[in-house]
């Protein structure tokens, strides 16, 4: 639970990632989900969810498991 609320304490530091209101579902070492709550500012054409933001996501939860392994 420290490493999961660690990792959810940097997250909130960081201004676009907080907006995009991500949050830690799991997190071991080396390992790490996260959930990006469907918002309609997230949205792109068609009422998906924007490539930027799942991207944005994607690398984050990399750069954390890389971080905690």
């Amino acid at each position: 639970m420290a490493l999961r609320n660690d990792i959810e304490a940097v997250i909130r530091t960081v201004p676009f990632i907080a907006t995009l209101g991500v949050s830690v579902e799991e997190a071991k070492p080396g390992q790490v989900i996260l959930r990006v709550p469907f918002k309609p500012e997230s949205q792109a054409s068609g009422g998906i969810l924007h490539s930027g933001a799942m991207f944005t996501v994607g690398e984050l939860a990399a750069a954390v498991a890389a971080g905690t392994h």
